[in-house]
């Protein structure tokens, strides 16, 4: 993946929950999270985010894993379901 279109991503979310809670309702669907900790273009800090916007978002962290086999992984358990 091309370097710029990385920093594009990287840019556009930095200070991006920041913003005043008031200006942004908070979403109450329940969401889950896999993030691959190896990750080589979004780094963890852009993975979690306030309870205030999203109090029902529960993160799953998996340890020495890439975004790919994430891909991976979730693809085989769709294809089990």
């Amino acid at each position: 993946m091309p370097e710029s279109a990385i920093n594009y991503y990287r840019a556009a979310y930095k200070g991006f929950w920041s913003s005043d809670k008031e200006t942004r309702p908070a979403m109450e669907l329940p969401v889950d999270v896999l993030w691959g900790e190896l990750d080589p273009y979004i780094g963890l800090e852009l993975a979690v985010v306030p309870k205030a916007f999203f109090p029902n978002t529960n993160f799953k962290f998996l340890p020495q894993v890439s975004v790919s086999e994430v891909l991976a992984r979730f693809t085989r358990l769709l294809s089990s379901v």
